[in-house]
């Protein structure tokens, strides 16, 4: 399966889900020409959908649904991180249990949606950072390649430095 972890909002799913499909789709125009064959364009995107489904096994498998119930039940956008896909800002949008719970199994199935409220692919999205958070902490909290942040945050001279109450650009 995938190496890498899926994340969102900063936590790491400590299994990665058995599946995952990533759904992208265009929103297509037909104009129809009199005496000739219709003709179709592309106008955009739509926001994509990733969904998937997963168990967690063991003694705590409940706690770990409870764990991605607290998250799903959060609310607001938050970063998804995919294996070999760039982040993107994202809403939990299902969360399903998909067999009858049993102390040591639990299936699951769930359902991100693309934050894309003007539907750009170019929106800019921004972290506040805390007291002692540099660029090093802000790759690892959202799964940004550190040389991404440099090339979008020109005005941030050294990588270490302490950025307490600065916007970092994400993407």
């Amino acid at each position: 399966m995938i190496p890498a972890k899926m994340r969102y909002k900063g936590r790491t799913f400590d299994h990665n889900p058995e599946t995952v499909k990533v759904r992208d789709k265009a929103f297509v125009k037909e104009d129809n020409i009199l005496f000739d064959e219709p003709l179709s364009r592309r106008t955009g995107r739509r926001c994509r959908v990733v969904s998937g489904r997963g168990q967690f096994i063991g003694d705590n498998c409940l706690n770990q649904y409870a764990e991605l119930l607290r998250l799903y039940c959060e609310g607001g956008s938050g970063i998804l991180s995919l294996p070999d896909i760039k982040p993107f800002f994202a809403y939990f949008t299902g969360l399903e249990l998909s067999c009858d719970p049993s102390p040591d199994y639990i299936e699951y199935s769930f359902e991100f949606t693309e934050d894309c409220p003007e539907n750009t692919p170019h929106t800019a999205y921004y972290h506040t950072c805390a007291q002692g958070e540099n660029l090093w902490s802000v790759s690892y909290a959202y799964d940004v390649d550190i040389n991404t942040l440099v090339r979008l945050n020109p005005d941030i001279r050294y990588i270490n430095d302490n950025l307490e109450n600065l916007r970092v650009r994400l993407c």
